[in-house]
């Protein structure tokens, strides 16, 4: 079992791999596009005429791809270079727009007191489900009880997790004592809106969701066909999620 985008699953089960989604950690992608503040960038558009990080191959990447075509931007009126992960040159001034996710960049800025603009992706139409867990169809037709167990052990660790935040950090603390504390409990704070799941229900993303985010990679031609059959079981976590309300979890 692994953890993994989404759209990686997916492309490479057009490889061959047989890889199966069995639960969904990031119901929306927390993938966002940020700017200095003082860049006065706002809208996809403002993106015209600016230079733009990407990382390349990653799921930022072909979310930002979506967004510039799903806002009408014109990609030859803007400059791309490669985005390194660190923060510096951003902070510096050398590009203007870089790719984010929303739980963990903007809290460096934030704890650095810098003013940033957020531009959200889904707001312009761009539907995208996020980290994912993944198997093998092997091992979900062979050990099933194993699949479902783990299933359930990681929803309830979100569940309360959503629930006691601090809690959370602090047995991630005694788990790994290197983590500064303050910052992964900013962080899991503004990310608690990615974890809760569809209707609230944690691990789980409805199929239309999931069908807006495959067209897209088929528009964008990374993937031959948006079929969904063979990709996402969503067997264990619905088991879970019925247990839990008929009061057996």
């Amino acid at each position: 079992i692994g953890v993994v985008g989404a759209d990686k699953v997916l492309m490479a089960n057009e490889s061959g791999a047989n890889l199966v989604v069995i639960g969904v950690v990031n119901y929306n992608s927390p993938t966002c596009f940020l700017a200095l503040e003082n860049k006065k960038i706002k809208t996809p558009k403002d993106f015209e005429g600016k230079t733009v990080g990407v990382l390349t191959g990653t799921a930022t990447e072909y979310v930002y791809r979506a967004l510039l075509s799903k806002s009408g931007v014109d990609a030859k009126k803007l400059k791309e270079v490669e985005a390194p992960f660190d923060l510096a040159t951003f902070i510096a001034g050398s590009y203007d727009i870089r790719p984010a996710f929303i739980y963990n960049e903007p809290v460096s800025l934030d704890m650095q007191n810098l003013k940033y603009t957020v531009i959200n992706p889904s707001e312009y139409g761009v539907s995208f489900i996020g980290t994912v867990y993944f198997t093998t169809k092997k091992m979900v037709d062979e050990n099933p009880e194993t699949v479902q167990a783990f299933i359930n052990a990681v929803a309830k660790g979100w569940e309360k997790s959503i629930k006691q935040p601090v809690v959370a950090i602090k047995y991630l603390k005694e788990y790994d004592t290197n983590i500064d504390e303050n910052r992964e409990l900013k962080s899991l704070e503004k990310g608690l809106p990615f974890f809760t799941g569809h209707k609230n229900e944690v691990l789980t993303a409805d199929l239309p969701h999931w069908e807006q985010m495959s067209n897209t990679l088929v528009e964008l031609g990374l993937l031959k066909s948006s079929d969904l059959k063979n990709a996402v079981d969503t067997s264990f976590v619905s088991k879970y999620h019925k247990k839990k309300k008929n009061g057996k979890e």
